[in-house]
């Protein structure tokens, strides 16, 4: 777009000013805008009103106290263009002055969707909470994430790009109008090299950019920029000046360590550094010699050590050290560069990793290793921090002991209120817990050494350890989930969860690695009798491709490696083929492998259980068969299907007779059709029995769950906080499912209107991964469809933010059950009359019906191949309820809980 916007904000008004530029030049300024944005967050109220009145430094918007550095081309064009009013809105509701800053460019992009389609804009603001949150694209503030998820249709809708960078306040032509002041014309006009830029011609703005330091690829540290020497004469007499117009002093600090400010007095001497005086230029991080510098000492060995240092090593047994190579050091092992401390380190897993990977010794203190190596030694600690000062070390790693930490020690000696020890616990525990305290209180001061130095640590210890509850673990943050790599250790092919956090500032910090389910866990409780201790004594090692994930993250932070271009990655491809198939050419067939045919015999098409029940009726048939037969006459009964099928009609009246079930029959005649299919053409005596049978004895089926209970039950449920229960029998019921189904479901299973960003939906669907029908030609994986527009609302409330590997009910089959008959119990339900959790699809089904869905649609929504058994059902049982028998009180009071259904079902959840 051939426009340049400046936007700001105040306590009473939204302002957005834009200058006419030519096409080329805008597309132009797209390369000089931010890339990456800081760690965006709400101020405190404290700088809210300093900012409100132009009193808050831009140093303190930011958590790191490192500002934004403004470019010098958004600066000139701030001070040479013309500007005018685009966009202007009176704050009509006192709000927090971040969300007023992104609330107008989001307003302004609104209005620019309306207008534009498939553009990119470029504009600048004085927010650096505000440029760090669109930058990202989102932000730890809720509030600001709410902001930006309600702008997402203009954005993809209209296909709106946004190139931001950052003004100072003072320099900001925006904040005129906030101000109720006149917008103010430019204090210079455009210089020769701006003109020329904006007639397409860049050379000269390339050379302006260069002598100030911010040549794109200068800026971008990539290896092959070139560049000029930065003037230092142009940085003193042209670019900084202006800074100082519009910016505090404290912001000039990068470039006042190389020209001192006037008032500092140093300006009066004139004398520049040693290297300057002898150079003439100034050679800024980023730049072509400061670049290759950086690959000299990545690719080269870690800074060497002082002789001081050198000496405090020498204290340390030779045995404790991890040479070069991975292998233990020998007695003449001499470091005499930086290397890397690993505290509590147990196996040695990461330690031994780092020194086989990178070839740098290691250092491993381990109280198991050896009693000279107790972490609670004073003289110990001292000679570690004597260590970490002298520069021994370049990064350091621990995972202390967690035992009196852990949530898992029972009774309890720790809680999130008495995070150093509950009172009363037993002498024995309360050294245990001094024990851990004063290893809490070590290892912080050691993390604490590193963040202030900027030293590479990690520390580990379980997710839910009270190490991260201690006060100066929260005060610092340096625990925290932003500050921290939190994982399942079953990502790491581990047969456990164990889901564990490492605090660290490497580039691992943020990030976080949750079981994906589909897999069963082993648990960490009792003990194992392969490795001959506790399971939680054997998770303590790191499974392997853990210590490289934690090895790599640290050594990437000790020095970063230098790496030639991805072109590929740059293309967004997999492969160096750009354009083309990664193997062009006709696809090779894959070898044929042979397979054994005996193996498709052992391939059921029932479920285990079924085939169980069909072994037995099996074994009890050929007990029946052996206490009237000769085995030699069994084996030759079967070649004869009219004598077979007449012992079989035999055995049938045995078991009437004997009082057995009737699926008892069932099982057994399908089992030997199974196993003898040459008699099934013949069966049809013996299915003679089992119809007589069913008129004798007709089907009681399941009666269904009348919808008047169904609605008590989920009211008086939602009342007792089982808000996931309650859920679970709203979704069998309206989805017509088997309680089972519901039970084995997963939040990924299930299929929201808002995973669909369909606001406006009033469907929702339930994979059914293993389904009872799947073996009989109904689909492997079915699902179930709830239609009922009132629950789906209270479905996304229980079940929306729910962790897609978590189980849409936590409990198991049992306490479902428990808590069915209890809710029966607070309803005076009788015991003859009591439906089970069974009878949810039923009365799902019925509802269904009398709500006048065709037949067909519900034959779809249960998944059933066969219509007349359907309408049997039907016939059966819609014209039927419970609710007939039971006493006019009791009727009442369901009646009476469930004129609550519609206020549970809108209100919690």
């Amino acid at each position: 777009m051939p426009k340049v916007f400046l936007s700001d904000a105040s306590e009473t008004a939204q302002a957005v000013v834009a200058a006419e530029v030519p096409q080329p030049f805008a597309r132009e300024l797209q390369r000089h805008c931010l890339s990456r944005g800081g760690w965006s967050k709400l101020l405190s109220p404290w700088k809210v009103w300093l900012k409100s009145h132009g009193k808050l430094e831009e140093a303190e918007e930011m958590p790191s106290g490192v500002p934004l550095v403004s470019h010098p081309l958004w600066l000139q064009l701030a001070r040479s263009l013309q500007f005018e009013s685009e966009l202007f809105e009176r704050v009509r509701k006192r709000k927090h002055i971040n969300l007023l800053e992104l609330e107008i460019i989001l307003k302004f992009e609104r209005q620019l969707a309306l207008e534009h389609q498939d553009v990119r804009y470029n504009l600048a603001s004085d927010s650096q909470v505000t440029l760090a949150c669109l930058v990202k694209g989102r932000s730890s503030s809720p509030h600001l994430n709410r902001l930006l998820q309600r702008s997402l249709p203009s954005l993809l809708g209209s296909g709106i790009y946004g190139g931001y960078g950052f003004i100072p306040s003072l320099a900001n032509v925006a904040d005129d109008p906030t101000r109720e002041h006149e917008i103010r014309a430019p204090v210079a006009s455009p210089p020769e090299w701006l003109l020329a830029a904006f007639h397409g011609q860049f050379e000269a703005l390339d050379v302006w950019l260069e002598e100030r330091g911010y040549d794109p690829l200068a800026v971008a540290e990539l290896p092959f920029a070139e560049g000029r020497a930065v003037s230092r004469k142009v940085l003193a007499e042209d670019f900084i000046p202006q800074l100082r117009a519009v910016q505090k002093p404290e912001r000039l600090a990068r470039f006042d360590q190389f020209f001192p400010s006037a008032e500092s007095g140093a300006a009066e001497s004139g004398a520049p550094s040693a290297d300057v005086a002898k150079t003439g230029s100034y050679e800024p991080p980023g730049s072509r010699r400061s670049v290759q510098a950086a690959m000299a000492r990545s690719l080269g060995a870690l800074p060497e050590l002082s002789e001081h240092a050198k000496e405090l090593l020498r204290h340390f047994p030779r045995a404790q050290f991890f040479a070069p190579g991975g292998r233990r050091a020998g007695a003449d092992f001499k470091p005499a560069c930086q290397g890397v401390l690993d505290l509590y380190s147990g196996a040695s897993g990461v330690a031994r990793y780092i020194s086989r990977k990178y070839g740098v010794w290691v250092l491993t203190i381990d109280y198991e290793h050896g009693p000279g190596q107790n972490l609670l030694d004073t003289d110990l600690q001292a000679r570690l921090m004597s260590c970490l000062e002298a520069g021994c070390f370049a990064a350091v790693g621990a995972a202390p002991d967690c035992s009196s930490f852990s949530r898992a020690v029972t009774p309890a000696v720790r809680d999130a209120a008495n995070p150093f020890g509950r009172p009363g616990i037993s002498a024995n525990m309360q050294e245990k817990v001094a024990r851990g305290n004063q290893h809490a209180l070590f290892i912080f001061s050691v993390v604490q050494f590193c963040d202030r130095k900027g030293i590479p640590y990690w520390v580990e210890n379980p997710d839910g350890s009270f190490l991260w509850l201690l006060p100066y673990w929260v005060e610092s943050s340096l625990g925290s989930c932003s500050s921290s790599y939190r994982f399942d250790q079953c990502r790491f092919h581990a047969p456990w969860r164990k889901r564990t956090r490492v605090a660290t500032n490497t580039d691992l910090a943020g990030i976080r690695e949750l079981c994906q389910g589909g897999h069963q866990h082993q648990i960490l409780r009792g003990r194992s009798s392969a490795h001959a201790c506790s399971w939680t004594r054997v998770a303590q090692t790191y499974p392997r491709s853990l210590c490289r994930r934690l090895g790599d993250a640290l050594m990437r932070g000790v020095r970063r490696q230098v790496q030639k271009l991805d072109i590929a990655g740059c293309a967004r491809t997999l492969h160096a083929r750009i354009g083309e198939a990664s193997h062009p050419g006709p696809r090779h067939a894959a070898p044929l492998q042979p397979r054994d045919p005996a193996a498709l015999a052992d391939v059921r098409l029932i479920e285990p259980s079924t085939a169980a029940r069909q072994d037995r009726m099996l074994e009890e048939l050929g007990a029946w068969l052996r206490a009237r037969l000769s085995e030699e006459t069994i084996n030759q009964l079967y070649l004869c299907p009219a004598l077979a099928v007449s012992v079989l009609k035999t055995y049938a009246m045995h078991l009437f007779a004997s009082g057995r079930k009737l699926y008892e029959l069932r099982y057994t005649l399908i089992a030997v059709q199974h196993r003898y299919p040459h008699l099934r053409s013949s069966m049809a005596p013996v299915w003679a029995v089992v119809s007589k049978w069913e008129l004798y004895q007709p089907l009681q089926h399941r009666k269904p769950l009348p919808e008047l209970l169904f609605k008590a039950m989920f009211v008086l449920a939602c009342l007792k906080g089982w808000t996931r229960w309650s859920a679970s029998l709203l979704l069998g019921f309206e989805g017509i499912a088997r309680i089972g189904e519901i039970l084995a479901a997963r939040r990924h299973d299930l299929l929201l209107p808002s995973d669909l960003a369909e606001t406006e939906s009033a469907v929702a669907f339930l994979k059914i991964r293993l389904p009872k029908t799947r073996f009989r030609g109904r689909g492997r994986v079915q699902h179930l469809k709830i239609r009922h527009a009132a629950s789906l609302p209270f479905l996304e409330r229980v079940f929306g933010a729910l962790d897609p590997c978590l189980p849409l009910f936590p409990l198991s089959a049992h306490v479902f059950r428990k808590r069915w008959d209890l809710l029966l119990d607070l309803l005076q339900i009788p015991g003859a009359q009591r439906p089970t959790p069974a009878s949810i699809r039923g009365g799902g089904a019925i509802l269904a019906y009398r709500r006048g869905e065709p037949i067909a649609d519900i034959l779809w929504r249960m998944r059933l191949a066969s219509q007349p058994t359907l309408a049997s059902y039907l016939q059966e049982l819609a014209a039927e309820s419970l609710l007939a028998f039971l006493a006019p009180t009791v009727r009442q009071r369901l009646i009476h809980v469930a004129s609550l259904f519609p206020v549970c079902l809108q209100s919690l959840g």
